[in-house]
C-alpha cells in the first residue's frame, strides 16, 4: 500500500486519502463537512473540531460513517448505524488500516474528553492528537508522522511538545504543527529544528497537500 495524500484544511483539520479509503478529521465548519470522505473523525466535542459532522453526513454517500467519542456521538444520534463510538484503547479494522483511539488529555477543559488517533497500515502511521498537551498513549507507536497542537492554553504548547519529544521511541516522527492560534508554526518548527535536527518539521499550508 502506497502513503496516503495528506490534505491539510486548517485548525486541525486533515483528509488522509489512501488507496481505498479518505478519512477527514476534525472538520471544524460546515464547509469542511462537504469535503467527499468515507470516514469523518472528531476528536473531541469542541465546535473548531465538530462543526461539520450534519454535513458531511448529508454530503456524502449514505456508506459514510462517523466515528467520536460518546461526548460527540450522542448529539448525532439521528443518523442511526451511521455514528460509531469508540473510547480509548478501540481499535477499528477497515481494509488495510487500523484506527486506534487514543486519550490526550485536553488543555485548560481538563473534564473535555479528548481522543487522538492513530492511522496505520503495514508501511504507513499518522498520529492526531487532538488538543492533547500529554502525548503519553503515542510514544511507543513508531509513527511517520504526528500531528501536534501548539497554541498552548486550550492544547499543549511549543515547549510542551518539546518536552513530549525525548520520551518517543527513536526514530522520531516527522511533527506537523497544528491549531497554532496566536503563535507562528515557522517559528516552533525552527526551534524544534534546532533542539532535534534528525525531526523533521512541516508547516502545511491550508488547503494544499501536505509534502511529507
Amino acid at each position: 500500500m502506497t502513503q496516503p495524500i495528506i490534505s491539510y484544511f486548517g485548525q486541525s483539520c486533515f483528509l488522509l486519502e489512501f488507496e481505498s479509503t479518505k478519512i477527514l478529521i476534525d472538520p471544524g465548519n460546515k464547509k469542511l463537512g462537504k469535503i467527499e470522505a468515507d470516514i469523518v473523525y472528531s476528536t473531541h466535542s469542541h465546535f473548531d473540531h465538530a462543526s461539520g459532522i450534519n454535513e458531511f453526513l448529508d454530503f456524502n454517500k449514505e456508506s459514510a460513517i462517523f466515528i467520536s467519542n460518546k461526548e460527540v456521538t450522542k448529539k448525532y444520534t439521528e443518523w442511526g448505524s451511521r455514528v460509531k463510538t469508540i473510547e480509548d484503547g478501540t481499535q477499528l479494522n477497515i481494509g488495510e488500516l487500523t484506527l486506534e483511539f487514543i486519550y490526550a488529555r485536553h488543555g485548560i477543559f481538563k473534564g473535555e474528553l479528548n481522543l487522538g488517533i492513530v492511522i496505520s497500515t503495514p508501511t504507513f502511521k499518522f498520529g492526531h492528537v487532538g488538543d492533547g498537551v500529554s502525548f503519553q498513549g503515542f510514544r511507543k507507536k513508531k509513527l511517520d508522522i504526528l500531528a501536534v497542537p501548539i497554541s498552548g492554553l486550550f492544547a499543549a504548547s511549543p515547549n510542551r511538545v518539546l518536552q513530549e519529544l525525548p520520551s518517543f521511541e527513536e526514530p522520531l516522527p516527522t511533527i506537523i504543527p497544528m491549531h497554532w492560534l496566536f503563535r507562528s508554526p515557522k517559528k516552533f518548527c525552527k526551534k524544534l529544528s534546532k533542539e532535534f535536527p534528525q525531526i523533521k518539521c512541516i508547516v502545511p499550508k491550508k488547503e494544499e497537500i501536505v509534502s511529507y
